[in-house]
Parts: C-alpha cells; structure tokens; sequence
C-alpha cells in the first residue's frame, strides 16, 4: 500500500469506513506498506500525459509496483488518459471480478 493511496484514502473515507478497510487488509494474506515517496522521474511522465498531481503520484505508484488492478469510486481516475498499464474497477466491478474469478477455480 503505498503512502499517496493509504492518504487519499484517509481523506475520503469517514473514520468508520477506514477502520472497515483496515480490519479487511489486516485479514489479507499479504499486504506491504510502502511510505517511500514515488520517484520524481516516475511521476513526471505521467503529469506530461495529463494526470493531476495526486494522480500522478498514484499512477507512478501503481505501474512502479506492476499493480494490474486499481479500485476506486472516482469514475473519473485516469479516465482520458488511454493505455494505462493497469485497470481501473469500481468495488462493485472488482468483486464481481472475484466471484467470476471464484466460479472459474471451483
């Protein structure tokens, strides 16, 4: 989880919501916390290509750590940039994804 992600997340969950999202990752196989700031060469390219700076600092992060998938609410993430190297779910789209991908293993 990097830093830019774990404060946005911060910044648009109640405290209630936060705490749920905690418990969940706590209940998570593996999760790694990454406080390094994303380098500045990473971020850079990104903002060339029109990303906010907030976006851009997670874009960085995500292609840097080779996230294949990305959820957020925000219908707007990244949305007119073409050929981001992960994709971007909603929750509803992500667990769909999991029950699909749950049915397929059975």
């Amino acid at each position: 989880m990097p830093l830019q992600i774990l404060v946005e997340l911060q910044r648009n969950l109640t405290a209630n919501e936060m705490r749920g999202l905690l418990l969940a990752l706590n209940r998570s196989k593996t999760i790694q916390y990454d406080y390094a700031p994303v380098s500045l060469d990473l971020v850079i390219p990104w903002e060339r290509r029109g990303a906010k700076k907030g976006d851009a600092v997670i874009a960085a992060h995500l292609e840097s750590a080779g996230v294949h998938y990305f959820i957020s609410e925000n219908r707007h993430f990244l949305s007119q940039l073409p050929d981001l190297p992960f994709i971007v779910l909603t929750s509803e789209e992500a667990v769909q994804l999991l029950k699909d991908e749950d049915t397929i293993s059975s």
